[in-house]
């Protein structure tokens, strides 16, 4: 993919491209466009740092040997986002989550 993009802007249409680096026209079209540059799906409500403290109190939890359920730690969940200024993160599943 990324010979067919340089080959692109070195000035090949994008459908000889394709055809030379196997690739399909629409995806290289697409590509060269950017819209394969686009995330799929709902974004993360959380950052990584509150996903990292989070992991972080897990760990400590099974370190003193307090194991947590589910429902402690959505409650956990829900406790962090909120203090961090963020409404319906977790319990929001409509499976249970």
């Amino acid at each position: 993919m990324e010979a067919a993009l340089a080959a692109v802007s070195d000035g090949m249409s994008t459908r000889m491209a394709a055809e030379k680096y196997n690739i399909p026209q629409k995806t290289q079209y697409n590509k060269v466009k950017g819209e394969h540059s686009k995330k799929v799906g709902r974004p993360n409500t959380l950052t990584p740092e509150e996903e990292k403290e989070i992991c972080e109190i897990l760990v400590r939890c099974s370190t003193i040997g307090v194991p947590l359920d589910k429902r402690t730690l959505v409650e956990i969940v829900k406790a962090i986002a909120l203090a961090k200024g963020k409404n319906g993160v977790a319990g929001s599943h409509p499976h249970g989550g």
